[in-house]
């Protein structure tokens, strides 16, 4: 998994009509990735979803403590907790109090941050981190919790532009206003964004390589297409 830190923000409430989407850059950027210690086990399980092994690696490399969780959107992240043995509660199921742990699998959507209690964690799929909507979004993120990473797991698609963030440590919750972006934030998110849309482009470039190649390969030895 490739993953970024992103830095953390204070809400100067200046406010701005409207906020400009993120243009690409491709200045070099460099983080140090994380790694944990695999200690395979053996099971009998079959996972049902894809989401079972992001959840796995984003809980296992970002070491999430929690005891309970509150998921929006998809119910397929509850599975990963079930296998471990962690509470899950999904919103349409009834919400009450505050969880350890909030994972937003829908869309762009703050207000859940109700539910966070102090010193949680917070994980949400992010779609594409260029959009105006999206910028907004990751600059409050950073703003309400000490530590915020904009991640990639290797159980992701290499080829979509879906990332995942991991906030760590709940401070408060964010303005709802629309927020005039800082400079140094900005070209931040433009750095993190270049090495994400670079490798996002290699897979593509490889997919279409095999391709190719395999195509040549039947035809040069007659294997209908």
């Amino acid at each position: 998994m490739t993953f970024f830190l992103l830095p953390q923000t204070i809400s100067n409430a200046v406010y701005e009509p409207f906020t400009l989407p993120m243009s690409l850059s491709l200045s070099d950027y460099v983080d140090t990735m994380n790694r944990v210690d695999y200690n395979p086990i053996h099971t009998s399980y079959t996972p049902k979803t894809s989401h079972f092994f992001i959840m796995a690696e984003l809980i296992q490399l970002h070491k999430l403590s929690f005891t309970t969780s509150l998921h929006f959107g998809s119910t397929s992240c509850l599975e990963y907790l079930t296998y471990i043995g962690k509470k899950g509660t999904h919103i349409d199921d009834g919400a009450s109090g505050s969880y350890s742990l909030i994972v937003n699998d829908g869309a762009f959507n703050l207000s859940i941050l109700s539910y966070q209690e102090p010193h949680g964690c917070f994980i949400s799929k992010i779609e594409n981190s260029t959009t105006a909507e999206s910028i907004q979004y990751l600059f409050k993120l950073c703003s309400s919790y000490k530590h915020v990473y904009l991640c990639k797991p290797e159980s992701e698609n290499q080829t979509s532009s879906v990332k995942y963030v991991i906030a760590i440590d709940f401070l408060h919750l964010p303005d709802k206003e629309n927020l005039k972006l800082p400079y140094y934030f900005r070209m931040k998110l433009e750095d993190i964004n270049s090495v994400f849309g670079q490798t996002q482009l290699e897979h593509l470039r490889f997919m279409e390589y095999s391709k190719i190649k395999s195509l040549d390969w039947c035809l040069k030895y007659s294997i209908p297409i």
